[in-house]
């Protein structure tokens, strides 16, 4: 019997002994799969999601900048100097706004409306407007100015009205006013509301002016708050590009300021000029009229004052392509400078009429220098004749786009060469 109660007893012990253990180890498992769950989560959130934690530590204005990008500046310079200078840029305006809540009695907001009427020159039929506005007691938000220079806002602000804010906001900004405005474009909105290039270098580059936007994405509970644990991705926003154009400001300024006054000299509806640098292809200069300030592009007449005549308009060139015709026929050995042809002042080229000079015309024996210094229809078709002109029209790329890389650019149009127009 005793050796029975004390077998049991040791039995018991051995027991207890074993789950002791067990529990032990429970715990210690435990203990490392908590370490391991806090190690990786510190990981995330001291590495993988380092950048986010430190703007959400700077404020919601810093996240709100790190979601949507800056979009690219542009420039032109002086190719003397290498100075350079911004055409379009990103400007920080405000939005001013009333919370009517604090304007409690018909005394403050008469006082708010004197002030307003004061910074932004109402007349008393708007400054009666806004006063009726600003005194709803109620309304949280009554927008009342938008695009509003920091300057104006500075200068709203030391003057403590009572329910008087302003939001920030990012607005296009083209300091040079009209200058080469139909080479920039401008921005402008989409049927979203979203901002996007239209025309020029605005239009075409407007994918990588723009950037790219950021995005936070994250789990949240029944009442709003973060789940820590359910993980976060955060992709800050990239910036867009930054484009220095080859257009000289100082050239550009004094060509399309000459080409404007004999536009209106010799009353033109419109005028384009170029100034290309011949051994890079660089273009200096680009006018074209009538021309559009950016930063008041809805106020136009017509849409047509958005499009570069230099590159959408085609362009009848006369006699000045004779020089196209010459060279094909100088690098085909066809003549020479010296070469002679007896000018009729007619010439039959198959089509319903003949090929006459201007005025009528006759200049007898002339060489390829005088055909080109006289202007002589008749010599050039005694030159290449229809098919090698036709040919070297294509061959020197007229009727195609240029690949100049502006929006709005069509190329020239050469079909009369392929039919009789009866003319």
């Amino acid at each position: 019997m005793p050796r029975t109660i004390t077998h049991g007893t040791m039995q018991h012990t051995a027991e207890y002994g074993v789950d002791y253990a067990n529990r032990i180890r429970f715990l210690v498992v435990c203990i490392v799969v908590i370490a391991c769950i806090i190690i990786v989560r510190l990981f995330i959130l001291m590495v993988l999601e380092h950048s986010f934690y430190t703007a959400l530590a700077t404020g919601s204005q810093e996240v709100y900048s790190h979601l949507f990008p800056k979009r690219g500046d542009i420039y032109i310079q002086d190719s003397r100097t290498g100075q350079v200078y911004p055409i379009a840029m990103n400007k920080d305006v405000y939005t001013v706004f009333a919370d009517t809540r604090f304007i409690k009695t018909d005394k403050k907001a008469h006082a708010v409306a004197n002030a307003l009427a004061t910074v932004f020159h109402y007349d008393d039929l708007k400054k009666l407007k806004v006063y009726k506005e600003i005194n709803s007691r109620t309304d949280p938000y009554v927008r009342l100015e938008k695009n509003v220079d920091k300057s104006v806002f500075i200068q709203l602000k030391k003057m403590k009205l009572s329910g008087i804010n302003g939001l920030t906001t990012i607005k296009r900004f083209y300091p040079e006013g009209t200058l080469a405005s139909s080479v920039v474009g401008f921005v402008g909105k989409d049927i979203k509301g979203d901002n996007v290039g239209r025309y020029g270098i605005e239009g075409y580059w407007n994918k990588e002016l723009a950037g790219q936007e950021g995005y936070s994405r994250e789990a949240r509970g029944l009442k709003g708050t973060w789940l820590p644990l359910a993980g976060r991705s955060f992709q800050p926003a990239q910036n867009g590009v930054t484009i220095l154009l080859t257009i000289d400001r100082t050239l550009q300024y004094t060509l399309c300021n000459d080409l404007k006054q004999s536009m209106k000299k010799y009353g033109a509806e419109t005028a384009s000029a170029i100034l290309m640098n011949p051994q890079t292809g660089a273009i200096r200069v680009m006018c074209s009229f009538p021309n559009f300030n950016p930063n008041t592009y809805s106020q136009v007449n017509s849409l047509s004052v958005y499009n570069n005549n230099t590159i959408f308009t085609p362009y009848e060139s006369g006699s000045v392509f004779k020089i196209v015709g010459m060279a094909g026929a100088l690098n085909e050995g066809v003549v020479t400078p010296n070469t002679t042809f007896i000018d009729s002042g007619s010439a039959d080229v198959g089509c319903r009429i003949s090929v006459r000079n201007a005025d009528d015309a006759v200049y007898g024996k002339q060489t390829m220098t005088g055909v080109l210094k006289n202007s002589i229809n008749t010599g050039m078709v005694f030159v290449l004749g229809d098919s090698l002109f036709r040919q070297y029209v294509h061959t020197f790329g007229f009727g195609l786009d240029t690949g100049i890389r502006l929006s709005t650019e069509e190329p020239g149009n050469v079909d009369s060469l392929s039919r009789d127009t009866g003319n």
